[in-house]
Parts: C-alpha cells; sequence; structure tokens
C-alpha cells in the first residue's frame, strides 16, 4: 500500500477531511491531498515524504512509526530532509485560514475585490 492509500483509507473509515488529518498532524490540507495523489503540485514529481512527515502521520492516525512503515510498500521513497515550505506557502494558508472565518456575504465581497485586484495587477 502506497502512503497515499494508506491516509485516503484511514480518512475514510475515520471520516476525516483533508483538513482534520492537516490539523491533526501539523501537515497543511495541500501537502495531505499531494500525498494522497502521490504527485507534487508543484513539480509534477512523484512526491517524496520526508521521515519527519512520516512521524508526524504515524501519531495522526495512531500508530508508531514502525508500524505504518510495515503497512506502506517497500519501495517507497522517504527523504531524510525536513519538509520545507515556501513563504508564498505559508501565506496562502494564512489567508485561507483568515477567509475560512469569514461569513458567506463576506466572502463574495472578498471575491469581488480580489477580481479587481488581480485586473488591474494584469494590465500593468
Amino acid at each position: 500500500m502506497t502512503i497515499g492509500e494508506y491516509i485516503k483509507e484511514y480518512r475514510r473509515q475515520s471520516r476525516m477531511s483533508q483538513r482534520d488529518l492537516a490539523k491533526a498532524s501539523g501537515l497543511s490540507p495541500g501537502y495531505i491531498s499531494m500525498l494522497e495523489n502521490g504527485i507534487d503540485r508543484r513539480s509534477g514529481e512523484l512526491i517524496v515524504p520526508s521521515l519527519e512527515t512520516l512521524k508526524l502521520l504515524a501519531k495522526a492516525t495512531g500508530k508508531d512509526l514502525d508500524a505504518l512503515l510495515d503497512l506502506i510498500d517497500d519501495d517507497t521513497v522517504v527523504s531524510l530532509k525536513k519538509p520545507t515550505i515556501s513563504e508564498d506557502d505559508e501565506l496562502d494558508a494564512r489567508i485561507m485560514g483568515l477567509v475560512r472565518r469569514l461569513p458567506r456575504e463576506q466572502k463574495l465581497s472578498l471575491v469581488d475585490l480580489l477580481s479587481v485586484t488581480v485586473q488591474g495587477v494584469k494590465k500593468k
């Protein structure tokens, strides 16, 4: 089983969203999605989780690291480097966290404001 299959199955059985698992693990919902799909959306290449990522996922899913490693395929590539999160990814996550708290009407107003802002940037 791949790490992505494990995550999907765990979430299905636990009735968790990607966002729920992200909160439980300390990873971003976007990264959980990339792990599930097995592709790094930035590079289009296979995703290579770090050992630290696997530790976080194991803890969030109630397993120890050895048990998780026993479940996933032997040919799974794991990086010993810590995952890096770009400043833009961090900023996007902060913005989305704030937007999620807004009532629907304010979200619609924000979409209008952002649309005008983006169009202004494109004209320059």
